[in-house]
């Protein structure tokens, strides 16, 4: 099999996405067999909530800001080729051409933003910074990777944003 085109890596921050949301997960283990979108499990949520050994890591603006430039700086060192990056308050999307396998360049990734957080004392209180593992796309064909950087590079930030979430929450909820 020839060598991906990219991978599309997708992380969150600590605490952020639990597996039990009211937004949704995915249950991989029932992949192909039935629904695979989680719905809401309050218990199950609360549990999750309790097991937390600090509050939920969002990130500010200054910390997204280094958490990009390390993760530029090491692709860079690692000569891997950053095609698009967004960084947002509680997960990363990063769409990488890179010759190890996705879950070392995640990895390292999170190593080098983590790093670069505490070198900026901005993870003061803070055990874990990310969420255990992510998401690693293999990215096989041209199409698929159009739409993947589009994805992280207009859908992420912007007015094409802004219309994709418009309508998401109902009036009045207090979300935006």
């Amino acid at each position: 099999m020839p060598p991906p085109e990219a991978y599309l890596l997708t992380w969150t921050t600590y605490g952020t996405h639990l597996r039990s949301a009211p937004s949704g997960s995915t249950d991989h283990a029932r992949e192909g067999h039935g629904p695979t979108q989680r719905s809401d499990f309050p218990r199950m949520h609360q549990r999750d909530s309790d097991l937390l050994r600090h509050p939920p890591v969002v990130l500010t603006e200054k910390a997204r800001h280094v958490v990009e430039q390390a993760i530029r700086e090491h692709a860079a060192f690692k000569q891997w080729e950053v095609l698009a990056i967004a960084v947002r308050s509680n997960h990363v999307h990063l769409l990488v051409r890179a010759a190890p396998p996705p879950e070392v360049v995640m990895t390292g990734c999170k190593s080098w933003a983590t790093r670069a957080m505490r070198e900026a004392g901005l993870t003061e209180g803070m055990d874990k910074v990310w969420a255990r593992h992510g998401s690693t796309r293999w990215i096989n064909d041209t199409a698929s990777l159009e739409t993947a950087w589009r994805y992280i590079a207009e859908y992420q930030d912007g007015d094409l944003a802004a219309r994709r979430y418009a309508g998401r929450y109902t009036r009045g909820s207090g979300e935006a």
